[in-house]
């Protein structure tokens, strides 16, 4: 009986704490997002809306990150893919 109860109350937090996973996953994500945001070059950031946000647009325009910069930008995002 103790068996049962501590399961069954263990099965009514797990929404909740999937919930507040999934909450955190999303704001990582989110931040990770601006961070690539902010390494795209000002020529390309007009180009977020129509080719998939940040991510998208640097995965389409790769050619135009600096190289200096490119290694860790393209860390970023597949740190982002990988969530």
């Amino acid at each position: 009986a103790i068996l049962a109860q501590a399961s069954s109350s263990i099965c009514r937090h797990r929404p909740v704490f999937v919930g507040k996973m999934e909450a955190m996953k999303e704001q990582a994500k989110k931040t990770l997002e601006e961070q690539i945001g902010n390494a795209a070059p000002g020529s390309i950031k007009c180009c977020f809306p129509c080719c998939g946000g940040p991510v998208g647009t640097i995965e389409k325009m790769g050619f135009m990150i600096p190289a200096d910069q490119k290694d860790m930008v393209m860390d970023l995002i597949k740190k982002y893919k990988d969530m």
